[in-house]
């Protein structure tokens, strides 16, 4: 592995965590939080200011539109969907790049690139879901199960 191939080696744990938020808590993610969070990666790794940025929020629009869908699915699913956002994603990089006329990218590398970010997958979530386990449940959850017990 060169080092330019490390290089373009990133694994977008930012998405992951829109993604799995975007579905379980959407709350906890804010639209200016997602912008400000992908204006900062963008500094950081030199990318064309505003393409993370504007990446991260349409993953979580497209996400909240599927929600219910989404909630529902087995592990499987969710993971084949990350893949596909993922892969547009990256097309929407690569044609940013393309217009820019700064591409050089070899198709090895994106593929190596995308198979690292969908066996990273699986452990970001389940660090996140165990996050997700510690906090407390959502005001609307709390006042829900207090109705339900009232009831009863």
């Amino acid at each position: 592995w060169s080092g330019e191939m490390m290089a373009d080696l990133k694994i977008p744990f930012m998405m992951m965590g829109v993604y799995y938020w975007s579905i379980y808590r959407p709350r906890l993610l804010p639209i200016w939080m997602i912008f400000m969070f992908g204006i900062l990666i963008d500094a950081l790794t030199m990318m064309p200011i505003g393409l993370t940025a504007l990446i991260l929020l349409v993953t979580q629009k497209l996400i909240l539109y599927q929600r219910r869908y989404l909630m529902g699915q087995s592990f499987a699913i969710l993971w084949i969907g990350f893949g596909f956002l993922y892969l547009v994603s990256l097309a929407v990089t690569l044609g940013v790049f393309k217009l820019m006329g700064v591409l050089e990218i070899k198709f090895s590398t994106l593929a190596i690139s995308t198979c690292v970010a969908m066996l990273t997958f699986p452990f970001v979530i389940i660090v996140l879901h165990l996050t997700h386990k510690v906090l407390p449940p959502p005001p609307d959850v709390t006042k829900s199960i207090n109705l339900q017990r009232s009831r009863i």
